[in-house]
């Protein structure tokens, strides 16, 4: 913070007698604008009127009688704490002087009494400090580069007065805030000097033990590159011989892999393919164990799944019906021929049986024999018309015929059996009779 030269009264000015104001100076009288100092808002106007100070917060306007009757204004500052700087030099042991600095903090509080006695902060507390003889005592025993210890002891005695004999300004309150002993310029000087020479030593030091530490920095690190290449290509060959066998480790690893996900693969399609026969078989199963041989159901499952449309569908059944037609045919066409085959070997019997008969009446005959059996000729007649008749040969409409049948009544075809088996009697016992 800058503190102005003339703390705490900033300005002061000298006020003429206040003109009256109006038309042809009928008016009251009254103060410019430009009469009075520019007020800011942390100072205040302290008027002189017939020997009494007026203090003015901001409420007198320019026509107040005080105002107009003032023959003095003054404008002082109320800031808080204002740091007041104060200079002074100590003599030291050899030709120089210690510059001491001491910081005040002043706040006014009675600005009328600030005006009344016209005190200029600076000066009075200059004269305050260099009332107490001591504090020019306390650099003569020290030359100039004693600097520190003359900063102590300054501090220390200052502080100390201040203590027991406060700052006084009436209208005022002052409390030290700092103490300060400037470096000397000779001292300063010596310093840059001292600090050239020594920077400019330093420097040469610096520079050798650099160059030094250079050399032997670029000697280890030739060393170490060296090794470091020699490293490098040992780690090479190493990285190399490692390599290679990791490569042909990795080149075994995949075969092995691939060889067992192809076996893996092999293994999951033959065991999908047994999964898709076996669900093909099941299939197959559950539609032939709901269809069968049926083509009607076949059709009528093919259309379900889509393999068949109605019109397709229609001729199917429509050639199911004819085969149906067809077969009820075959099968009455087979029971008649079954009928056909059944009377033409029961015929075959009959006629096997008769031929049974006839042949042992023929041996009877040709033995001799027939005149010691009795031989019913017309029942035997009747019974061989019985068999044709059974044939189907005889009888209307499947009628029954007669049991009882006389040579002359039956057929000429059956007359002729017992005719030829009496003349092959005959002859036999004619051939008996002769031997």
């Amino acid at each position: 913070m800058k503190v102005s030269s003339s703390y705490p009264i900033i300005e002061q000015r000298v006020l003429a007698e206040a003109p009256k104001r109006g038309p042809f100076g009928f008016g009251g009288r009254g103060r410019a604008d430009g009469d009075l100092p520019r007020v800011d808002a942390h100072q205040v106007l302290v008027f002189r009127v017939d020997g009494r100070f007026v203090l003015d917060n901001g409420y007198r306007g320019l026509r107040d009688e005080q105002v107009v009757n003032a023959s003095h204004v003054s404008l002082v500052d109320m800031t808080r704490n204002t740091p007041v700087m104060v200079e002074l030099a100590i003599p030291s042991a050899e030709a120089g002087e210690f510059t001491v600095q001491v910081q005040f903090l002043c706040t006014v509080q009675d600005a009328e009494t600030v005006v009344r006695d016209g005190h200029e902060a600076t000066i009075a507390l200059l004269g305050y400090l260099r009332s107490h003889h001591r504090i020019f005592e306390l650099g003569l025993d020290h030359p100039l580069t004693a600097i520190n210890t003359v900063r102590r002891d300054v501090k220390a005695q200052i502080e100390a007065y201040t203590e027991l004999k406060p700052p006084n300004i009436p209208g005022m309150t002052i409390a030290m805030a700092s103490v300060e002993v400037l470096t000397p310029g000779e001292l300063v000087e010596l310093h840059r000097t001292l600090r050239g020479h020594q920077h400019g030593h330093t420097v040469e030091l610096t520079r050798a033990a650099h160059e030094t530490e250079r050399d032997r920095v670029r000697t280890e690190n030739d060393q170490a590159l060296d090794q470091m290449r020699a490293d490098y290509q040992r780690l090479t060959e190493e990285q190399q011989m490692r390599f290679e066998q990791q490569r042909l480790l990795y080149e075994r690893q995949r075969q092995e892999l691939e060889q067992a996900l192809d076996r893996q693969r092999q293994l999951s399609e033959q065991g999908l393919a047994r999964q898709a026969r076996a669900f093909a078989q099941e299939e197959t199963a559950e539609v032939y164990a709901s269809i069968g041989t049926d083509p009607l159901k076949a059709a009528l499952f093919a259309h379900s799944k889509g393999e068949l449309t109605t019109r397709e569908l229609q001729g199917e059944l429509e050639a199911a019906k004819e085969r149906e037609q067809a077969e009820q045919e075959t099968l009455r066409q087979e029971a008649r021929e079954d009928v056909r085959r059944a009377e033409e070997l029961d015929q075959a019997d009959r006629r096997y049986a008769l031929g049974v008969r006839l042949d042992v009446l023929k041996e009877v005959a040709r033995h001799g024999h027939l005149d010691e059996i009795h031989v019913d000729v017309e029942r035997l007649i009747g019974r061989l018309v019985d068999e044709s008749a059974g044939n189907g040969r005889y009888g209307v409409s499947g009628g029954p015929v007669p049991t009882t049948v006389t040579a002359a009544q039956a057929p000429e075809e059956v007359a002729e059996l017992p005719r030829a088996a009496s003349a092959e009697f005959a002859d036999d016992v004619r051939e008996e009779d002769g031997d």
